[in-house]
């Protein structure tokens, strides 16, 4: 398997060109995180974290932290 398909090159990293966008998929300055992982079957998934809200989700509530 080539695993240099689900690496990302260029963009806000710079250097290389940047790939054209995948619908659904989120901006790459909204990303906070992401890592890979492989099912028991091999397949490879990527968890991207990002730091969009949808227009449903609660507000953020600032009271509420770590004391």
């Amino acid at each position: 398997m080539d695993e240099s398909r689900n690496t990302r090159k260029g963009g806000a990293e710079g250097g290389g060109t940047a790939r054209p966008t995948n619908p659904g998929l989120p901006d790459p300055k909204t990303v906070v995180s992401e890592r890979t992982v492989i099912s028991p079957k091999g397949g490879r998934y990527r968890i991207i974290r990002t730091n969009e809200k949808d227009a449903y989700d609660p507000p953020d509530d600032e009271n509420k932290g770590g004391a």
